[in-house]
């Protein structure tokens, strides 16, 4: 199978390039940043993440929800090719276009080896009513590179799964969170789901098309391949919300 000897050879794969920055493969989740404000990427990168009170909590309760029982290589590989239905979190690379990206969903659900969805977790303080434009293009990168290594993704669909922060989730809640998620996708009731945790949670299904998911990446790799430098946002109050607003010599927020 495909999947599985680019799974096994994922690293030497993504091994022997340097982009911008020097990376050896471009993050996904840097992708999606860059439809955020580009110049934020450019900043972490150059100067480093600037971790915030915010930040280490989103953390905290994403690890929480998504917690899942540690396997080796060999083990997930047997896992997906043996069992019906079976969840998992692990690294994925592939040449996409003319780069080389790698990424950690969330989440994978498989059934019968083909995966079913791949989902996307999102923290947030403010309205979880709509997807932003960055985690719709994470969250469909993530497919588009789970298509490049070989797996079937006839029936993938990308989800997005919007929590508030501070949702008032019981220690017996947040274990089930995941088993409650995966059984709302399998039955198609993300309703249910929406219900259970009132107006704290939303779940957005998205529609998975190669060609579409790969125009978030042409635009993206440009940068990368250092043809242009980046590009600031041109909205506000994202920069009155970053963490570089300080320093940044784009920044609208001053």
């Amino acid at each position: 199978m495909k999947w599985k000897d680019n799974l096994i050879s994922m690293d030497e794969n993504l091994a022997g390039t340097a982009f911008r920055h020097g990376v050896q493969a471009v993050a996904v989740s840097d992708i999606a940043s860059q439809y955020y404000c580009e110049l934020k990427v450019e900043h972490q990168h150059v100067q480093g993440e600037v971790p915030t009170e915010a930040t280490e909590e989103g953390t905290a309760i994403h690890d929480d929800l998504l917690a899942m029982e540690k396997v080796s290589r060999s083990n997930l590989i047997e896992r997906i090719e043996t069992r019906r239905n079976y969840v998992a979190a692990f690294p994925i690379g592939a040449r996409i276009g003319r780069i080389l990206l790698r990424g950690l969903p969330d989440a994978v659900v498989f059934r019968k080896s083909r995966p079913l969805f791949v989902v996307e977790l999102k923290t947030t303080m403010g309205d979880v009513s709509r997807p932003w434009p960055d985690q719709v293009v994470q969250a469909k990168t993530y497919a588009l590179v789970l298509d490049s290594m070989g797996f079937d993704c006839s029936d993938l669909t990308p989800v997005i799964t919007r929590i508030k922060r501070r949702a008032n989730l019981s220690k017996m809640a947040r274990r089930q969170f995941l088993e409650s998620t995966v059984a709302a996708l399998f039955n198609n009731e993300p309703e249910k789901l929406e219900a259970k945790y009132g107006g704290d949670l939303k779940v957005f299904l998205l529609k998975y098309e190669r060609q579409d998911a790969l125009k978030g990446v042409e635009w993206a790799q440009s940068y990368w391949l250092e043809e242009r430098e980046a590009i600031p946002t041109t909205k506000p109050a994202k920069c009155k919300a970053c963490t570089f607003r300080e320093t940044c010599p784009s920044s609208l927020a001053n």
